[in-house]
């Protein structure tokens, strides 16, 4: 039996490979929303936030100025209202 090269494992077969990069994100780092994001009855508005965290399964919690942390929000709906990092 000849020898085979091991088998190699393609980037397209990632889970990210669909995936749009949108910026480098860590905990505590702030952020900032352009638009109002609506999250049940709960709505974030426009303004500067301290990222907590962004879960495996894309949703986000912030901190606001006053120290309130909100409902973990879909990441999605973060970034189509402008959330990006500013520091």
């Amino acid at each position: 039996m000849k020898n085979q090269p091991p088998e190699r494992h393609s980037w397209k077969n990632s889970p990210f490979f669909n995936s749009l990069l949108i910026g480098f994100f860590q905990s505590m780092c702030l952020v900032e929303l352009d638009q109002p994001v609506t999250h049940g009855n709960f709505v974030l508005r426009p303004g500067t936030y301290r990222l907590n965290t962004i879960k495996k399964d894309g949703r986000a919690q912030v901190t606001t100025a006053a120290g309130e942390k909100t409902p973990e929000i879909n990441l999605a709906k973060l970034v189509a209202a402008g959330f990006r990092r500013i520091a």
